[in-house]
């Protein structure tokens, strides 16, 4: 939009009648249009046609006619948002938290009082630290090595992601863990590999596994009768009747003859 004037430039009736056109415009003019008033005041007031006071109160009267939440023509956000990005990390990363909280917090506790490690070396971490790296030597128990995704850690010991990933990497600087990154490029990475390192943590680990001592317990069919059963059965017998006893049979040796004995 360009302005014709013909009243002469530099008196003060010509920044005059330059004032009054553009306040007429702004108050006439359509939305789609403010934004070619805008340029046009600001080249009038680059040219010293319009004082500082003037040109703000042009300004001020655009951006009254602007709809709310428009400012300027280059703060103006587009008219078709972006597309939406596709891939596997298109979609943010939700927010862990736990469903039962009381559970995750008794589960925390035990996996971080089942001595999994040193006490030297249990010393030096927090309680969350030490229920994941009891879940680490768990797996490694199993496997040899411990492959399950830092999630599944976390779950497994009712900690937090951020507590998990503190855990290994707290224990990676002490040197007590080797960890083995597996970097796929355009992928989702695969789990890394969490092996001991230290070999107080390794004795410690392998006598842990060990019986402590006792005798495994061979299977027998015969099973003693309970003290119930055997009073039961001590009733049961006497409440029997009396055996009778058979006649006595005859004797094969005949009894000596006591008189004739004494007569010798």
């Amino acid at each position: 939009m360009h302005v014709a004037f013909t009243v002469r430039s530099g008196s003060q009736e010509f920044c005059a009648v330059i004032r009054s056109i553009l306040a007429q415009m702004i108050t006439s003019a359509s939305v789609a249009t403010l934004d070619a008033l805008f340029k046009q005041v600001t080249a009038v007031w680059a040219e010293a046609h319009l004082t500082d006071d003037e040109a703000s109160e042009l300004y001020a009267a655009i951006q009254l006619r602007r709809p709310k939440g428009r400012g300027h023509p280059s703060l103006i956000p587009p008219s078709r948002p972006f597309p939406p990005p596709i891939g596997p990390f298109s979609q943010p990363r939700r927010h862990q938290c736990s469903p039962d909280r009381a559970a995750s917090i008794l589960r925390r506790r035990c996996c971080a009082s089942s001595g999994a490690m040193p006490p030297a070396l249990a010393s030096r971490f927090t309680e969350s630290e030490r229920a994941l790296l009891a879940i680490v030597v768990q797996e490694i128990r199993k496997r040899g090595h411990c492959a399950r995704p830092i999630g599944a850690l976390a779950g497994l010991a009712g900690i937090s992601r951020t507590s998990a990933k503190r855990a290994l990497r707290i224990a990676e600087r002490m040197e007590l863990i080797e960890v083995t990154r597996r970097p796929r490029p355009g992928q989702k990475n695969l789990p890394n590999i969490v092996t001991i390192r230290s070999q107080e943590w390794q004795l410690w680990i392998e006598k842990g596994s060990r019986s402590t001592g006792g005798k495994e317990a061979s299977p027998t069919n015969r099973i003693p009768p309970r003290k119930e059963a055997r009073s039961s059965s001590r009733h049961f017998v006497e409440s029997k009747p009396a055996r009778i006893c058979p006649p006595n049979r005859p004797q094969t040796h005949p009894e000596p003859n006591r008189t004739e004995w004494r007569r010798r």
